[in-house]
C-alpha cells in the first residue's frame, strides 16, 4: 500500500511482521515471554504510523475524497476476503465430531451468535471475526474514514482528539483494574429508557482508540514535512521503550493480571522505529531485507493460518521445541507462501 518505497522503512516492515508473530506465538514460560512479547509491541503502532504517513503523501498531491475512498475500499476488501478465507479454513476437529454442516454452523455462530441480542451485546466481535488479528484491517479502514473528517488542513486537531481516544483506550483496558482505570461500561448514557454507548466488555484495545494516534502522527509528519535527525529519533525510541516497560512493571507489580497490549507510551515505540527508519542517515537500510518488506502484508494476514498447520503437521511431534524456532519457521513459511501467491495475478490483490 506504499506509494513510494523507502528501503529502511521496508526493512522495518518485515521486522515488524516477525514481531507480530512473536506476540502471538512466543510462549516460553518465565521472564523471556514477557520481555519478547513486550519488545515486539512496537510493531502494530509502527504499521499505523507508516499507513498514515504514506496516505498523507498521496493526499498532498490530491486531497480528494476519491483517494480516501480507494484506500478504504482496499482495506475493506482485505478484511472481508481474509475473514472469508479463515471461515472457509476447515474446522477439522469439529467436522470429525459434528459433521461438515454442523461444524461450519458452530463456527459461524461462535462469532455472530444466534440472536440479534447477542450480536448487539458483543458488537465488537465483528471486528475480530474468524481471525482476531484481522482487526488491524478493520481498524485502519475506520481510521481512514475518521481521517477524512479532518483532512490534512486540520491535522493538529486530529492528533489532539486521537490522543484523548488513545488515553481512554488505555484507561479502559490496560489500566482498567487500577486506581485510575475506567470500566468501559461507564462510558454509556441512559436516555428514554435505553442505554447508549459501548456494550459490556467492549474491547478498546482495537479500532480508533489504538490506531488513531499513531496514524495521525504519521499524517502530521508528512503534512508538515517534519524531519527528525537520527539521534533524537533513537532517543524517542529508547524513551518509548523505557516508559512502556515501566508501565508493564507497574501493572505487574500491583497484580492486575491484565494483558498489556498497549499503555500510555506504547505508541512511542512504533513512532520511534519509524523516525529512525526515516532519518537521513538510515542504520536500518538493508536492500535484501527491504526486498522482503513487500511481503509483510501477506505475512501479517496469513501467519495464524500457517502457524496452525505447522503446529499440527510438524511441531506437535517435536516436544519440547524452541519457541523462537517455531516463530522463525512461521516467518519463513509465510514469506515463501506470500512470494509464491504474489506471482498469481488474481491472488496478488490479497497481498
Amino acid at each position: 500500500m506504499l506509494s513510494k518505497r523507502i528501503n529502511s522503512i521496508e526493512s522495518v516492515r518485515f521486522i515488524a511482521a516477525f514481531a507480530v508473530i512473536c506476540i502471538h506465538y512466543f510462549n516460553e514460560k518465565g521472564n523471556s515471554l514477557l520481555i519478547v512479547n513486550q519488545i515486539s509491541r512496537f510493531a502494530v503502532p509502527f504499521f499505523f504510523v507508516v499507513s498514515g504517513f504514506f496516505l498523507a503523501e498521496k493526499l498532498k498531491k490530491e486531497d480528494k475524497f476519491i483517494v480516501y475512498w480507494k484506500y478504504f475500499k482496499k482495506l475493506l476488501f482485505l478484511y472481508l476476503a481474509w475473514q472469508l478465507i479463515y471461515f472457509i479454513n476447515p474446522p477439522r476437529g469439529d467436522i470429525y465430531i459434528y459433521g461438515f454442516a454442523k461444524a461450519y454452523s458452530k463456527k459461524f455462530h461462535g462469532v455472530f451468535g444466534s440472536s440479534w441480542e447477542y450480536f448487539f451485546q458483543h458488537a465488537d466481535v465483528i471486528f475480530r471475526g474468524f481471525a482476531q488479528h484481522l482487526w488491524f484491517f478493520a481498524s485502519l479502514a475506520i481510521t481512514t474514514l475518521y481521517f477524512f473528517l479532518f483532512r490534512l488542513k486540520r491535522v493538529y486537531l486530529m492528533v489532539a482528539i486521537s490522543a484523548v481516544l488513545y488515553v481512554i483506550g488505555a484507561l479502559t483496558k490496560a489500566y482498567m483494574n487500577s486506581k485510575i482505570g475506567i470500566p468501559v461500561e461507564s462510558m454509556r448514557i441512559h436516555m428514554s429508557g435505553y442505554w447508549y454507548g459501548f456494550p459490556d466488555k467492549f474491547n478498546t484495545n482495537n479500532l480508533i482508540f489504538f490506531s488513531a494516534l499513531p496514524f495521525s502522527l504519521g499524517v502530521m509528519l508528512s503534512a508538515k514535512n517534519i524531519r527528525v535527525a537520527l539521534m533524537p529519533a533513537i532517543l524517542i525510541l529508547l524513551v518509548g521503550y523505557a516508559l512502556h516497560f515501566t508501565e508493564v512493571w507497574y501493572l505487574g507489580q500491583i497484580k492486575l493480571k491484565q494483558r498489556v497490549d498497549y499503555g500510555f507510551s506504547t505508541f512511542l515505540m512504533g513512532l520511534g522505529f519509524f523516525l529512525v527508519a526515516k532519518a537521513k542517515f538510515k542504520p536500518l537500510e538493508f536492500n535484501w531485507l527491504a526486498n522482503l518488506g513487500k511481503y509483510s502484508l501477506g505475512i501479517y494476514a496469513m501467519h495464524v493460518l500457517i502457524a496452525n498447520y505447522l503446529y499440527e503437521l510438524i511441531f506437535v511431534h517435536i516436544k519440547p521445541y524452541p519457541t523462537i524456532f517455531f516463530c522463525l519457521t512461521i516467518l519463513v513459511a509465510c514469506t515463501l507462501v506470500t512470494f509464491i501467491l504474489s506471482k498469481i495475478p488474481v491472488v496478488k490483490k490479497l497481498l
